[in-house]
């Protein structure tokens, strides 16, 4: 956009939602410097407003409440993106990201709208990829689970510069909140009178996560592994907060039916209630991005892994989510303690022990092959390309403070360039073990 316009688009934004001071008189919050490096990225810009024209810091506190917001996209001459203007609530989001200094944070719009050339919806996630210095690693995860297509739907992303009330808060991946819809996580929408079959059978949205689940959400311990699920969808009664016995009991009983079945390696059964197309491919995205988030089997609950059932169908494994710190991290045959490819993890332990699904796993794996190496070939690459610009002004704003992964030490090049060797890596070794253990992958 010329800067002309530019300029004319951002005084239209503030003039259009003005603020009021304490004194209850109108006032209009800081206009961004039309000369902003920031807004000459090559990426959209979304601007955020609201009426006290305050901070973002001072704003948005906390993971519970909705602060009203005016949101103004600026499709910034990006290809197959339109303008935006609606009105919006932001609330924190995370669980150790919440604690960093660039704060992640979810968006529910007033209507459901389509932003940034991705289906409509009101829930979006805005990704702050604090602690991985390529700001790539969920894009590249979600990308590569969208090639393994047997996950149904993969959540999709776009990199945007943000403002708050005129203050540019840096480099956002803004991301599909995973829900159940028809554009999303494609299964019925229960509510709380489907208290009676086929109704009571789904649809389900479950998220295995050692964390405690969010305020007023139902959940359950499993009786086989006691592992964590939080029940994501459907959602207890908006105004009592019951959440109706049936439904509990219902998909609990589901759950540990299936882990009865895993642990006693009854995999006739077992297939009979779980997608393993599914699974298969589950198990593959985890394998090549060395997604650290599954515990070592049989101790405590993974992290931010989701699962949904079907009205009078299966367990389906998906949508996966969570790749920004430790995924693509190291080539290491273990990294704290773990097997890289996730054969002693979640149920994948009792699953890898099962003949017909490593050769699912191996037919698979060859399939997809082709495209899983075009990933790093090229496909990185065009994609660190299209954000570099904003990554050097988002860098400087927020120095990773953290060390963990090594991203604290490197440049953006440098980044980026061992992501796509591990990456590499990992898909060799994925591959040789696959086509060589075969006949002694972990067991009892």
């Amino acid at each position: 956009m010329k800067r002309p316009l530019l300029f004319a688009f951002l005084a239209g934004i503030f003039l259009l939602h003005g603020c009021l001071d304490k004194s209850g008189e109108e006032k209009t919050p800081p206009t961004p410097d039309p000369t902003d490096p920031a807004l000459e990225t090559g990426l959209p810009v979304v601007y955020f407003t609201t009426t006290e024209g305050r901070r973002f810091s001072q704003t948005v506190t906390d993971k519970t409440n909705w602060k009203d917001v005016v949101i103004n996209v600026d499709a910034n001459g990006v290809s197959g993106f339109e303008n935006y203007r609606g009105n919006a609530g932001l609330r924190g989001r995370g669980n150790a990201t919440w604690t960093y200094s660039k704060k992640p944070f979810n968006m529910k719009m007033e209507v459901k709208d389509p932003i940034l050339g991705m289906p409509k919806h009101k829930r979006w996630c805005f990704l702050a990829n604090w602690r991985d210095r390529s700001l790539l690693r969920n894009e590249i995860a979600f990308h590569i689970a969208q090639i393994a297509n047997n996950l149904e739907w993969t959540p999709h992303g776009q990199f945007a510069e943000v403002f708050f009330n005129g203050t540019h808060l840096g480099n956002y991946y803004i991301v599909e909140h995973i829900r159940v819809d028809k554009n999303r996580v494609n299964v019925d929408e229960m509510t709380t009178a489907d208290i009676a079959q086929p109704a009571l059978s789904g649809g389900y949205l479950l998220e295995c996560d050692f964390h405690d689940p969010e305020e007023g959400e139902p959940a359950f311990t499993s009786a086989t592994y006691g592992l964590k699920f939080n029940i994501k969808s459907p959602e207890a009664d908006k105004d009592s907060g019951v959440f109706p016995t049936q439904q509990l009991d219902y998909i609990t009983t589901y759950v540990n039916n299936v882990e009865k079945a895993l642990d006693q390696k009854r995999y006739s059964d077992l297939y009979d209630s779980i997608d393993r197309a599914s699974f298969v491919d589950f198990w593959i995205v985890a394998a090549v991005t060395g997604n650290t988030e599954f515990s070592p089997y049989p101790n405590n609950s993974p992290g931010s892994t989701y699962l949904y059932k079907k009205r009078n169908g299966k367990l389906y494994a998906g949508p996966v989510w969570d790749f920004d710190f430790t995924s693509f991290a190291t080539t290491e045959k273990r990294f704290s303690g773990k097997l890289t490819v996730p054969t002693d993890t979640w149920w994948f332990k009792r699953l890898t022990e099962d003949p017909n699904f490593r050769a699912a796993v191996l037919t698979r794996f060859l399939a997809l092959e082709p495209q899983l190496r075009q990933v790093a070939a090229t496909w990185i690459d065009s994609r660190a390309a299209y954000i570099s610009k904003s990554e050097a002004i988002d860098s400087p704003m927020w120095p990773i403070t953290i060390g963990g992964n090594g991203d604290e030490t490197k440049s953006f090049a440098q980044a980026v360039a061992g992501i796509k060797a591990v990456y590499s890596a990992r898909l060799d070794n994925v591959k040789a073990f696959l086509q060589s253990d075969m006949v002694t992958w972990p067991a009892d």
